[in-house]
C-alpha cells in the first residue's frame, strides 16, 4: 500500500492509544517522509524498543533546546510526527539504528512520564486544502523562490532538487523544502504545526524569500569589503610610489622633518578645527621642495603650532602696580591704551574677589566686556613675544588662524574671550 495516499482516517486507526515518544535534537521530520534515526540515549533506546514490541509506530517530537540530555515533556514540542519503524540495528556501541516511515502530523494531548522513557497520548491533525486556486499560485511561487535559490549558491544534490521540483502535492511540496533548506528549528517545526496547506506554503515562502534576501545581503557586503579591500591597497601602493617620489626629489632629511612633525602634532591635544588647518598645511609641506620660499614660511607656522603650550595653563597674576610697571619698561607712550589695559586688569581683579565671596559666577571671572577690541600692531615701540601678556603673568597667547610665521599680541583694551586662547590661561 502507498503510505502517501492514506487518507486521515486511515491515519487515524493506525494511530495507538499511547505512543512512546522519542525526542530527536536539531531536526524535524515530515509526513511521508523515510529518515534513518540514530538513538543513543536511554531515553530514546528505551521508547524504541516499547515501539517495537507494541504496534511498531514510534512518535517522534524535537526538542527545543538540543543541549538538554534527558529531555522532560516541557523540553519537547506539542506537535510531532507519528512514524512506522521499518527496520532496527544495534550497535556493538549500545546505540540503535532505526528507519522510520512518517505517516502522520500529531498534536499531543496528554503527557505520560514513566520514568525511563515518555509516553503522549494525542490526535492527528490532516491537512486542510485550502482555496484551490490560491494553493496552485503558491505552489508555482514557491517552486519559483526554490529554483532561484538554488541558482544563487544555496547547495543541495541535483536528484534531490530535481524531486523536490517534480513533487505534485502541495503538502508534501511545503514539507520536503522547509526540510532540505536551512531553516531554523523553531521555523520548521512552525512548518509542521500548520495543517492548512495554502498557509504552510505561505510560511515556506515567506521563509524563501528570507533566504533570497539574506543570501543578497551577504553578497553585498562581500562586494564592499572587496572594494575596501582594492581601494586600501590601490592608496597603499599610491602611498609607497609617493614617498619613494618623495625621497627622490628631498632626500631622505625632507620626509624626516615631515614624519617628526607629524609625530610632534600627534601628542598634542589640538581643538578639531585647529587638526584640520594643520593637517591641510603639513600635506602642502609634504609635496614642497624643502628649500622652496612657501615651504620655509609653512616650516616656520608649522614649528610655531608645534610649540604653542597647548596643554598648560598659567595663574593670573593681577598685581596692578606690577603691571604698571611692566607697561612702562616695555611699551613707550601709548597712555590712553595703558589706561585700558590697566582697567581691564583692575575690573578683572574685582571680578576674581567678587567670584570669590560668591557673589557671582566663576565662569563671570574671564568674560570681558563687550567692547573690547585688538590691538593694532606698530603702535608705538614694536611689540615683542612677551611684551603684552606680561602685565598679568600669563604666556603668550598667539592665534593659529593668523598668517603662517606671525601671531597675535594682545595689546589693547581687553583680552580674547573666544578662541583657543582666553585671558588668564596661555592654552592655545
Amino acid at each position: 500500500m502507498d503510505e502517501r495516499k492514506e487518507t486521515p482516517e486511515r491515519r487515524n486507526a493506525m494511530l495507538p492509544e499511547t505512543l512512546p515518544v522519542c525526542p530527536v535534537r536539531g531536526s524535524v521530520i515530515y509526513p511521508t517522509m523515510v529518515m534513518p534515526i540514530d538513538a543513543g540515549r536511554p531515553i530514546s533506546i528505551r521508547a524504541i524498543d516499547e515501539a517495537l514490541a507494541r504496534e511498531r509506530v514510534l512518535l517522534i517530537v524535537s526538542q527545543k533546546d538540543k543541549e538538554v540530555e534527558s529531555p522532560r515533556p516541557s523540553d519537547l514540542y506539542e506537535v510531532g510526527t507519528a512514524c512506522n519503524i521499518l527496520k532496527m540495528r544495534k550497535n556493538p556501541d549500545g546505540s540503535v539504528q532505526v528507519l522510520v516511515q512518517a505517516f502522520a502530523r500529531v498534536r499531543v494531548r496528554e503527557w505520560l512520564d514513566l520514568g525511563d522513557h515518555l509516553e503522549a497520548r494525542g490526535e492527528v491533525l490532516p491537512d486542510e486544502p485550502g482555496e484551490a486556486l490560491t494553493v496552485k499560485a503558491l505552489v508555482r511561487e514557491v517552486k519559483d523562490k526554490f529554483q532561484a535559490l538554488l541558482k544563487e549558491g544555496k547547495y543541495l544534490a541535483p536528484e534531490v532538487a530535481q524531486f523536490v521540483l517534480n513533487l505534485e502535492d502541495p503538502s508534501q511540496l511545503a514539507d520536503y523544502i522547509a526540510f532540505h533548506m536551512d531553516f531554523r528549528l523553531e521555523d520548521k517545526q512552525k512548518v509542521l504545526e500548520t495543517a492548512n496547506v495554502a498557509e504552510r506554503l505561505k510560511r515556506v515562502l515567506v521563509l524563501l524569500e528570507a533566504e533570497l534576501e539574506l543570501i543578497e545581503t551577504q553578497r553585498r557586503i562581500q562586494q564592499q569589503v572587496k572594494e575596501e579591500i582594492d581601494r586600501n591597497q590601490r592608496e597603499y601602493f599610491l602611498r609607497e610610489q609617493m614617498k619613494a617620489i618623495q625621497r627622490e626629489l628631498h632626500g631622505e632629511e625632507g620626509e624626516q622633518e615631515v614624519e617628526e612633525f607629524r609625530k610632534r602634532l600627534a601628542e598634542l591635544d589640538l581643538p578639531p578645527v585647529v587638526r584640520q588647518e594643520v593637517e591641510r598645511e603639513l600635506n602642502r609641506f609634504a609635496r614642497m621642495h624643502p628649500d622652496s620660499a612657501e615651504a620655509s614660511v609653512i616650516r616656520t607656522y608649522l614649528d610655531w603650532i608645534v610649540n604653542l603650550p597647548w596643554n598648560t595653563r598659567t595663574e593670573d597674576n593681577l598685581d596692578l602696580a606690577r603691571a604698571k610697571e611692566i607697561l612702562e619698561r616695555d611699551h613707550y607712550g601709548l597712555e590712553k591704551v595703558k589706561d585700558r589695559v590697566l582697567e581691564y586688569l583692575a575690573v578683572r581683579k574685582l571680578k576674581a574677589e567678587r567670584a570669590r565671596r560668591g557673589e557671582i559666577p566663576p565662569d563671570e571671572v574671564n568674560k570681558a566686556p563687550s567692547s573690547s577690541s585688538w590691538g593694532r600692531r606698530g603702535w608705538g615701540r614694536p611689540p615683542s613675544p612677551r611684551a603684552s601678556p606680561r602685565p598679568w603673568g600669563g604666556s603668550t597667547c598667539a592665534s593659529p588662524w593668523a598668517a603662517p610665521g606671525t601671531s597675535r599680541i594682545l595689546g589693547a583694551t581687553a583680552a580674547p574671550t573666544s578662541g583657543p586662547c582666553r585671558a588668564g590661561s596661555s592654552r592655545a
